[in-house]
C-alpha cells in the first residue's frame, strides 16, 4: 500500500457514510489483484476542496 497524504486541515463531513465508501473501494481493489500488487492511495487540496484518489494495479473493469 502507498499512502500520499496531503497535509489537510479538519474535514467536516458524515466520517461513518466515508468510512463506507472507503472499505467498500479498498475492498473492490484488494479482490482485483492477483497474487501481489499495489494499491495506492492520495489525498490532496485544490482551491478549496479536497480530493481523495485511489487507485490499484488490479485486473480492472471488462469492457463489456
Amino acid at each position: 500500500m502507498v499512502r500520499e497524504y496531503a497535509d489537510l486541515e479538519r474535514v467536516y463531513c458524515a466520517p461513518r457514510q466515508l468510512n463506507q465508501v472507503f472499505m467498500h473501494l479498498l475492498k473492490n481493489a484488494i479482490e482485483a489483484i492477483e497474487g501481489s500488487g499495489t494499491i495506492e492511495i492520495r489525498t490532496g487540496l485544490t482551491d478549496d476542496r479536497v480530493s481523495i484518489h485511489i487507485s490499484d494495479t488490479g485486473k480492472g473493469i471488462p469492457a463489456d
